[in-house]
């Protein structure tokens, strides 16, 4: 399962821009960390022509990114894709161009055909101490 999330968010974010489709945009440049049991951990540049005039990243591709790593967070945890039916994003403080950025998508709870996911992007330069817990809980455990 975890493989076929990775293989989806990596075939994503190397699709051609001009496929017809705003996801490849929105992934471009997404490398995946982390993909296993409802996990998916990522981490992005943010790239200039996901950008607004003022060098902010847009508020619509970072609502594509949340929607699809967290499908694949998903797909990671139940072998499907499944479509948002409720999306909540609260943003707390912009992220500029050429930014780092971790993307944390965990599945909180399956419950019949709904399946609850978390997304978090959190700025790199303030992760070091998070990167450190990610590595300590990642090395052997299981969920």
């Amino acid at each position: 399962m975890e493989i076929n999330a990775r293989k989806w968010l990596d075939g994503i974010s190397t699709a051609k821009p001009d496929s017809g489709r705003f996801g490849p945009v929105s992934l471009s440049g997404l490398h995946v960390w982390y993909a296993k049991h409802g996990c998916v951990i990522c981490f992005l540049r943010i790239p200039a022509f996901a950008t607004d005039n003022d060098g902010l990243w847009q508020p619509g591709s970072i609502a594509t990114l949340i929607d699809l790593v967290g499908a694949a967070a998903i797909l990671s945890a139940e072998s499907t894709i499944k479509v948002s039916v409720d999306f909540v994003i609260s943003y707390f403080s912009p992220v500029k161009l050429n930014e780092e950025v971790d993307i944390d998508a965990r599945v909180i709870e399956c419950k019949g055909k709904l399946t609850m996911v978390v997304v978090e992007i959190i700025k790199k330069q303030r992760t070091s101490r998070y990167r450190d817990t990610m590595d300590g809980i990642f090395s052997g455990s299981t969920f």
